[in-house]
């Protein structure tokens, strides 16, 4: 989880039991934010500022023998010409994430094994808050209409593509569900704006 005060940085901590306490805290990474980790629990991806830049980073939870203890400590993807703004995890530890250049917001995959990136090309429009079910067979995204962000799902193995909700609000932040058809995300659709609440829908037959 991120942890916040004069400064952020992303912690580990057990579950049971409870309530946690302050000495079973692990540092993962320091001046960092927004964590995900892999399905697999070996990769960890954040977000950290530097100069008013948001950089992608990755580092490896589960490294192998001889990794240095630089690249334990993690790596940058990518250069500083974007800022990254969401982050999330295929099944198979690749990274797809949203990153703003200019005036423009899309979609990228990430190799960790390889540092690889790629454009995943889904919309002409803005899009962002990428989320790939547990399968691997859909990716839920918001995309940019009419001046809100409404939310869509895509089925990888065909490119179709359908929206899930409509109206003149935000609904964005989506997570699946481990039956990779329901999602869970937020909305402002129905209350004021930028006041969100979480929604469930139906996202895949």
């Amino acid at each position: 989880m991120e942890l916040a005060s004069t400064r952020s940085r992303v912690v580990r901590f057990p579950l049971r039991p409870l309530p946690f306490t302050s000495d079973r805290l692990v540092v993962e990474a320091e001046d960092a934010e927004q964590p995900v980790v892999s399905l697999d629990g070996k990769w960890l991806a954040f977000v950290r500022e530097a100069r008013g830049h948001a950089g992608l980073w990755v580092k490896e939870l589960l490294p192998k023998a001889n990794t240095t203890s630089a690249s334990a400590a993690g790596w940058q993807a990518g250069d500083d010409e974007s800022s990254v703004l969401e982050a999330a995890f295929f099944p198979d530890d690749r990274i797809v994430f949203a990153a703003e250049t200019g005036r423009s917001t899309a979609l990228f995959t990430l190799d960790p094994e390889t540092q690889r990136i790629a454009p995943l090309s889904v919309s002409s429009r803005l899009t962002r808050y990428p989320a790939v079910s547990p399968d691997g067979q859909w990716l839920a995204y918001s995309q940019a209409e009419a001046g809100s962000w409404r939310l869509w799902v895509m089925r990888f193995s065909t490119g179709e593509k359908r929206p899930l909700t409509i109206g003149d609000c935000n609904s964005i932040a989506p997570a699946w569900f481990g039956d990779s058809k329901t999602l869970v995300y937020a909305t402002d659709c129905g209350r004021a704006m930028g006041l969100t609440a979480l929604c469930r829908v139906r996202a895949a037959p």
